[in-house]
């Protein structure tokens, strides 16, 4: 059979390459890119959610900060901020780990700068913005069911 050694891991990177073509992957990323931004406008002007950081390709960091008012800023060192923090981040991983269990959708999560955030990656070939949408629909809908 097909040797599938060290020197053969490039099959798939082959095939891919094979079946698109340069233009067709080059589209693929930017159709990907396109929809990361998309996503990324949803989260900036919702009132609950935040970039974690810059969009990069296809990923897109976000986080629930759910919007608290009446809190009075102390420091991001004060008690009340590293409480209200990590009740933040016990949050995110419930919002993660309750859409994850739906089926409906695949997140994952990370830390970044010390905070839990929500990692939203696009891959797959057959990903639309009616996918996204509905996505973006269970994130915010999670989140408020669990906040």
């Amino acid at each position: 059979g097909i040797q599938l050694g060290r020197r053969f891991r490039a099959l798939k990177a082959w095939m891919i390459w094979r079946a698109f073509g340069r233009e067709g992957i080059l589209a693929l990323m930017r159709e990907h890119l396109r929809l990361a931004r998309l996503f990324s406008e949803w989260v900036t002007t919702s009132d609950d959610f935040e970039l974690s950081a810059p969009v990069s390709m296809g990923v897109v960091c976000f986080r629930f900060v759910r919007s608290v008012a009446g809190v009075v800023d102390a420091g991001p060192r004060s008690p009340t901020a590293i409480t209200m923090n990590h009740d933040l981040d016990a949050l995110n991983s419930a919002i993660v780990e309750s859409i994850n269990q739906s089926g409906r959708a695949y997140l994952n999560q990370t830390k970044l700068r010390g905070q839990t955030v929500i990692r939203l990656g696009l891959g797959n070939i057959l990903t639309t913005e009616k996918h996204l949408r509905a996505a973006w629909e269970l994130i915010q809908e999670t989140a408020q069911s669990l906040g």
